[in-house]
């Protein structure tokens, strides 16, 4: 109720701009449109800050955490001591990492193609179609 009341009063103010002839494109129209009802939400809603939170994977756990570290640390090594020896330790620990990551990925993949398929079944078709 609120927020349709000053809606109302923002849009008047818009048409009369351009019953007036003050606008020049429809640009402005628009522009004029959207801040009001923009501003409206804010003035009757309010505004909500959300903490920034990191994007994470869910395939991402202490496994694959725990072969990439390795990989990490060989590769410090391998720079560090530049023997044949590290090299090999390194693309060993590279190779696992990949194997891991893959492994992760995949039994993700197939989970979550597991959950589609039953959220497609309980839903009827998924688009609300009965």
């Amino acid at each position: 109720m609120k927020f349709e009341m000053r809606l109302k009063q923002k849009m008047s103010i818009i048409g009369q701009r351009v019953v007036c002839h003050r606008v020049e494109s429809i640009e402005e129209v628009w522009a004029g449109f959207k801040e009001g009802i923009l501003s409206t939400a804010v003035e009757v809603c309010g505004v909500r800050h959300s903490k920034w939170q990191r994007k994470r994977t869910r395939w991402w756990n202490e496994v694959v955490k725990e072969a990439v570290k390795k990989k990490k640390v060989a590769y410090l090594m391998c720079l560090q001591r530049k023997t044949p020896e590290s090299k090999d330790e390194y693309y060993r620990a590279k190779k696992e990492a990949k194997k891991v990551v893959r492994i992760a990925q995949n039994e993700e993949c197939i989970e979550l193609g597991w959950s589609l398929q039953n959220d497609f079944r309980t839903t009827n078709g998924g688009f609300g179609v009965e």
